[in-house]
């Protein structure tokens, strides 16, 4: 069962950071009103493409190790059709 143990908000242009102790974790995107997940791991390009379930919106386990700062953990969101 998962545990929330901290909640950001990105800035106006998607970015967002937070500070964890060094573990394993998973994240998870909550799309805005009227926006959607692209399919994840499309592409060659891990900094560029969606790590999110489109289903759920949970990435898979993510190692933070001591001391790291990463910017690979990212959601392709969608403006959905009305």
């Amino acid at each position: 069962q998962a545990v929330l143990l901290r909640s950001v908000t990105t800035n106006p242009v998607g970015v967002y950071k937070f500070r964890a102790a060094p573990g394993e974790y998973r994240l998870r995107v909550l799309p805005p009103a009227g926006y959607g997940f692209t399919l994840p791991n499309q592409g060659t390009d891990d900094a560029r493409d969606s790590d999110f379930d489109p289903a759920d919106g949970w990435s898979d386990p993510v190692i933070v190790p001591e001391a790291a700062t990463t910017k690979i953990w990212d959601a392709g969101l969608v403006e959905l059709p009305l």
